[in-house]
């Protein structure tokens, strides 16, 4: 049996879950699908249940009633979620290497940990960090 490749993602990815009407939705709707499918799994920080829930509260098109549910069904998926204490030492020392947030950095920490490829479409962040392996945007992901 063929083991399916892993992936890191970041807020940016997952907010699109839920947001459909993003700049690059359909590519994260894909990356969902094959997770839900088993062709690939997706592993994150823990932080992203964080981001996420504060993305989309400040999103004028969600209630909090629509929050509650999108972070039910997040937790319904089952990402492989890595606790900040396991990366906060390195994306610490990637924060201030690089000038990105501790968020950013743990997605970032994680990937250096499990040695599999973020997946972002933060392009702010992505320009930041051009020089770094295994960080991939989105656009070119081929799914």
């Amino acid at each position: 049996m063929k083991i399916p490749p892993k992936y890191v993602v970041d807020a940016s990815i997952v907010v699109k879950w839920f947001s459909r009407f993003e700049q690059g939705a359909e590519s994260s709707e894909r990356l969902l699908n094959n997770h839900i499918d088993g062709t690939s799994m997706l592993v994150s920080s823990s932080l992203v249940l964080y981001e996420v829930c504060n993305a989309l509260r400040f999103n004028p098109n969600f209630t909090e009633k629509d929050v509650s549910r999108a972070v039910t069904n997040l937790l319904k998926l089952e990402l492989e979620l890595v606790d900040f204490s396991e990366v906060f030492e390195p994306a610490i020392e990637l924060a201030f290497s690089y000038e990105i947030t501790i968020y950013d950095a743990a997605y970032i920490a994680v990937s250096r940990k499990l040695h599999i490829p973020l997946l972002t479409a933060d392009y702010k962040l992505l320009a930041k960090i051009k020089d770094l392996p295994l960080v991939v945007p989105l656009k070119e992901m081929r799914l």
